[in-house]
């Protein structure tokens, strides 16, 4: 597979979730956890019958990929899931 377009440093600010889960009746609610601001790195490869959306953050603590038929659908999971708009992208020779 070939890296055929990136988008390095992508800052992503994860926010804080909302508690959940059954609580005894007056009890007190707990606070949303905290937001937290990551940069990862985003590629697209390309192979001879799959595109692959990959990333990693900077520190290395996530990291994944997923599988599209087309370089379309690998950009708009980015979009969705990265907030990467069609102007970051840098296409690799």
């Amino acid at each position: 597979m070939k890296v055929i377009e990136q988008v390095i440093g992508k800052v992503v600010v994860f926010a804080g979730e909302e508690p959940s889960g059954w609580r005894p009746e007056n009890a007190a609610t707990p606070l949303p956890t905290g937001t937290r601001q990551l940069i990862f790195d985003v590629r697209i490869l390309e192979g001879p019958e799959e595109v692959i959306l990959e990333w990693q953050s900077a520190d290395g603590d996530y990291s994944n990929d997923s599988w599209h038929a087309t370089i379309a659908e690998a950009k708009t999971e980015a979009r969705e899931r990265f907030r990467i708009q069609p102007s970051e992208w840098r296409k690799i020779s």
